[in-house]
């Protein structure tokens, strides 16, 4: 379920590459690394995210829709 919610946030969601993904304690969200085609064609290098599994929380990818500093917040306390 969580891996839907990343791929919906993606501009090419078929080329995603995940890895390193993890469900911390049987959270409802998962937390890991996705790899992905960007506007322009070119894949865009391998950045964290945590992806929210129907449980009501946004899918951030790190430096995309998040800024850098307030992921690193997040991923420190979530993951």
């Amino acid at each position: 379920m969580a891996e839907e919610k990343l791929k919906e946030a993606l501009k090419d969601p078929e080329s995603a590459d995940l890895r390193n993904v993890r469900v911390p304690g049987g959270a409802s969200y998962a937390c890991g690394e996705v790899n992905s085609r960007n506007g322009f064609g070119g894949m865009t290098g391998y950045k964290r995210f945590i992806a929210g599994a129907g449980s009501g929380m946004p899918t951030a990818i790190e430096g995309e829709n998040i800024e850098v500093s307030e992921f690193q917040y997040a991923w420190l306390r979530l993951c």
